[in-house]
């Protein structure tokens, strides 16, 4: 991923978000200044930046291809894209059971299958 397509992510999540809302509503912008640096100018200092992009839940910083990240934000994507060495096998996805990734390089031919377990545990194996 790209410092843009980290900023675009951040601005789709910000119009959902509590958090997110504060943070569009005191910037001034949030862009990629090249590819491995996104900076945020802020109107005023805001300390719990990092709290906000870290955190856990439905409505956490999910960053993904600008592309996705330009689409409106009210409507679900259909697509997922996963960066690394893994793949998400959606063939095999089970929704509130399991989501299957595959290793996708000569480094990472494993696979690791997620299973939620209620309430919201989740049990991850790998095998190779």
């Amino acid at each position: 991923m790209l410092a843009r397509d980290c900023a675009a992510s951040i601005k789709r999540w910000g119009r959902r978000d509590v958090f997110g809302v504060e943070i569009l509503r005191i910037s001034d912008e949030i862009s990629g200044i090249d590819d491995r640096t996104l900076e945020f100018r802020l109107k005023q200092p805001f300390p719990k930046l990092p709290q906000a992009l870290g955190k856990p839940g439905a409505y956490m910083p999910a960053i993904m291809p600008q592309r996705l990240a330009e689409t409106d934000p009210y409507k679900q994507l259909t697509e997922i894209i996963c960066s690394g060495p893994f793949r998400y096998v959606k063939e095999e996805r089970l929704q509130g059971v399991r989501n299957v990734y595959a290793g996708s390089t000569a480094m990472c031919l494993g696979r690791t299958v997620c299973r939620i377990a209620p309430p919201g545990r989740r049990s991850c194996t790998s095998s190779r």
